[in-house]
């Protein structure tokens, strides 16, 4: 019994590999390209009684890109109290990046999920003033993956772990502040 575990990059050469089916159950690919899209097939020869049986199976995968770099996240200059301003870059072989946000620490629970393409900057809205936001920007390639599997880290075709920056939200102005008189007297 043989295994055969061809590889392709969109647009490149098939790479061939015979591996021994006897004790494989998974085998690592390595040398990709970030953010690039494979078909990825493997075939299996077997021969029984002298007839020789082939059965293919194939998928194609995007590998993960590359994170992105430069994240800033800033108040916004028009509304201060309830936006932030972020941007970053995005890795070139990226096919966008999804933002998310929390009051919290954990992506797994974070708010957001706004899908980004073909922009480097966002500006996220309706925040609390006075708060403190995490946001978490992944890219990802191909087409856009479901939020929570970006969340829980099973996203093959995202950047682990998501590009990570904080910022504080400006506190709402004191209106109408009033002043009382104490007074103390000492014994």
């Amino acid at each position: 019994d043989t295994l055969i575990l061809s590889y392709t990059k969109a647009g490149g050469t098939t790479e061939t590999e015979t591996l021994s089916s006897k004790t494989l159950t998974s085998k690592t690919i390595s040398s990709l390209s970030a953010g690039s899209s494979y078909n990825i097939k493997l075939q299996t020869k077997v021969t029984k009684n002298s007839q020789a049986y082939t059965q293919d199976v194939s998928l194609n995968q995007y590998t993960r890109p590359n994170a992105v770099t430069n994240i800033k996240v800033e108040r916004n200059s028009t509304y201060p109290n309830s936006q932030l301003d972020i941007s970053w870059t995005k890795p070139s072989e990226a096919s966008g990046v999804c933002i998310f946000y929390s009051t919290g620490t954990d992506l797994s629970k974070a708010d957001g999920g706004d899908f980004v393409t073909n922009k480097t900057s966002s500006t996220i809205k309706y925040l609390t003033p006075g708060t403190k936001y995490n946001f978490w920007v992944v890219s990802y390639a191909g087409a856009a993956p479901d939020y929570s599997d970006i969340q829980k880290g099973t996203s093959l075709n995202t950047t682990t772990p998501a590009t990570y920056a904080s910022c504080y939200t400006k506190p709402k102005e004191i209106t109408n502040p009033a002043v009382t008189a104490t007074t103390t007297t000492s014994a």
